[in-house]
């Protein structure tokens, strides 16, 4: 009898508790849970921040499910009392050496920045979320998480769509000087690999650690190289050390839209103390992606100090 009684009880709690919208059992946000571990550590009450990427694996390649946690990251701030966003900080580098090197300013008053990777792994996603202190150089904190696959939307990709060919292609174009004391750096409008959708328009920001020249490639989808700057309408490709270049510029007479087809695709910057010998056919098909076309285009007579760096975007139907 009092089994009945009890039983009558706990069915009674459960259906008020499911009527005004009470959960009985509080599931803690990871995500939340993870950055409020990291902020106990720093010096201050509050941090303010900008959202770098979380890309597939240590590839800086986003995919739709990029979004998805840079949204689930969003979302966890805004329910925290220890971080804020600064929504209109520059250029986010995913690279903090890149960062350092830029004005203060221009991280709008953002003192930390937050980005990571991520990969399947079973029945679920491995999330590392890095938190990176501008303040004291070096990242503040780093947690992995995981997150459950009902995480991700009704056809949204979690592993990039063009995932070997991209392999192929980094390893065609990277590691053309090794270690050089000239550092270079290039982002898009939306970070390093920024996930863009058809029809939208891609910038670029290229920063320098030095006064130099530069040359950028776009390699397309199925690996197709093109040199983009200079150009005809953008002939002055010198690029003093710590300041930006915004490509396309505020007064070029073009946009660079991304339309189909669809997947990841590379930008890359090789820069030079010296100018180039030649300056190369701008908006021309180079042909396909490889150290030695790249190598060939930016060819010099003197041993100037050269560099190189590349970022990877992606773009949805």
């Amino acid at each position: 009898m009092y089994r009945i009684i009890i039983k009558k009880k706990l069915l009674l709690i459960l259906i008020l508790f499911t009527a005004i919208n009470i959960p009985i059992f509080a599931v803690e946000d990871p995500i939340r849970s993870a950055l409020d571990s990291i902020a106990k550590k720093q010096y201050s009450a509050h941090l303010d921040a900008i959202i770098g990427n979380f890309t597939w694996k240590e590839t800086w390649i986003g995919t739709g499910y990029s979004n998805v946690i840079r949204k689930l990251v969003e979302e966890a701030i805004l329910k925290s009392d220890t971080y804020s966003i600064i929504r209109h900080a520059g250029p986010v580098f995913n690279n903090p050496e890149a960062a350092l090197l830029m004005d203060p300013d221009s991280w709008g008053g953002a003192g930390y920045m937050i980005y990571g990777t991520y990969l399947l792994e079973g029945n679920s996603i491995k999330v590392n979320i890095n938190v990176f202190s501008f303040i004291f150089n070096k990242l503040a904190g780093q947690r992995e998480i995981i997150l459950p696959l009902t995480t991700i939307p009704s056809g949204v990709e979690v592993l990039p769509k063009n995932y070997q060919v991209l392999l192929n292609i980094d390893n065609a174009i990277g590691n053309l000087y090794g270690e050089s004391n000239l550092d270079i750096y290039v982002t898009t409008s939306r970070g390093d690999g920024g996930v863009y959708h058809n029809n939208e328009e891609l910038v670029l920001y290229v920063l320098a650690s030095e006064d130099c020249y530069i040359k950028i490639f776009h390699i397309d989808v199925t690996g197709n190289t093109t040199l983009v700057f200079p150009n005809k309408y953008e002939v002055n490709n010198f690029l003093p050390g710590g300041e930006f270049l915004k490509f396309p510029g505020e007064t070029a007479p073009f946009k660079f839209r991304l339309t189909a087809p669809y997947g990841a695709e590379y930008i890359k910057v090789v820069a030079s103390t010296g100018q180039f010998t030649d300056k190369g056919k701008a908006f021309k098909n180079l042909g396909m992606a490889t150290r030695g076309l790249i190598l060939e285009e930016v060819k010099e007579e003197d041993q100037e100090i050269m560099a190189e760096a590349k970022v990877s975007y992606t773009i949805l139907e």
